[in-house]
Order: C-alpha cells, then structure tokens, then sequence
C-alpha cells in the first residue's frame, strides 16, 4: 500500500463491543520485539556456534532476502482486502487486514512465515550439521519474527474462547459474536 507514518494511514474498522489488545504503542512495541528478537539472535548464536556450524554470508543475505515474503505468508491466512505497508527508516514492514478472524487463525498467521523461514530451515541443518546457511537463514528469520511472538502473546492471553480478532489500524482487537 506504501509508506506507514503514521496510524490515520492504515485503514480502520469500528466493531461494536470490541475490545482493543492491551498491547504497547507503537514505539514502546518496537522496542520490546528488537529486544526479544536481540535475545533470540544472541541464544541462536550461541546454538550455531556450539554446533560447530560455519559462518555463512549467504544465509545471512537470505534471511534479508525473506523480509517481503514473509510479509506475503502472513498475507495468504488473511482475509479480504490485505495491505503492505513498509517504514524503512523505523524498520517497520507489515500486512493489515480488517477482516475476523478466530484465536487460532490469528495465532497460525502470525507463526505460520516463522516456521517456514525460520524452523524449517534450523531443522534441516539439525539433520545436516553441514549445511551452515540453513543454520543462519532460520537463526536470524527466527529472531525477526520477534513482533509476531509478541502478538501471538497478546491473543492467548487476552482472547477469551469464542473471540474473534481484527486489526484496525496499528491496533488488534477482539469481540465476542453474537449468536
């Protein structure tokens, strides 16, 4: 869709009875997820080291590489009208739907590019301790999955059963349906 700036640039939806995630603003949240994702880094090096696994420029290249896509992975759980929107300078890059959707889509979406770019790879270097990219491209796509951790955090912990999600601007939220 194009540069986000700020939050009236995002499209937004007003649901009656829902109730907004109690997640941090938008500074505050960048600031938490590059500190997990700092964390995660730190423990991944520590694995790849350990393992004996070599550097390897080209898994590091890829997992720059993967940004967009896996933007596009959490696009294709998505419902409706899906929008891109990137923010070079504040290292922002994300997808945004207004559309519902369960606890569990919600949960799956927002791992299902961490998988693919992340353990996926880590696994097959598990199995062949000689493929060094693999080890590198999963690490680092790992520890950017950092900001889906933390909203996978905030729907187990703040969804009752039954809810249903949307986004709406930077913000998620949650309401029961009626029956």
């Amino acid at each position: 869709m194009g540069e986000y700036k700020d939050d009236n640039s995002l499209p937004t939806r007003v649901q009656e009875g829902a109730v907004q995630f109690k997640e941090p603003d938008i500074n505050k949240f960048a600031i938490i997820a590059n500190g997990i994702a700092c964390g995660i880094f730190i423990v991944g090096l520590i694995f790849i080291f350990l393992s004996g696994a070599e550097y390897n420029f080209w898994g590091i290249i890829a997992s720059l590489l993967v940004l967009v896509p896996h933007e596009f992975l959490h696009a294709i759980w998505m419902k409706g009208d899906v929008l891109m929107y990137t923010n070079i300078k504040r290292g922002i890059l994300f997808v945004i739907s207004t559309e519902d959707c369960t606890k569990g889509q919600f949960i799956w979406m927002s791992l299902f590019p961490t998988l693919i770019f992340g353990f996926l790879p880590l696994l097959i270097f598990i199995i062949n301790p000689e493929m060094s990219f693999f080890a590198w491209l999963g690490v680092l796509s790992i520890s950017m999955g950092a900001g889906d951790f933390c909203n996978i955090y905030f729907a187990i912990t703040q969804m009752p059963k039954n809810a249903l999600t949307f986004l709406s601007g930077f913000h998620s939220y949650w309401y029961i349906p009626e029956e």
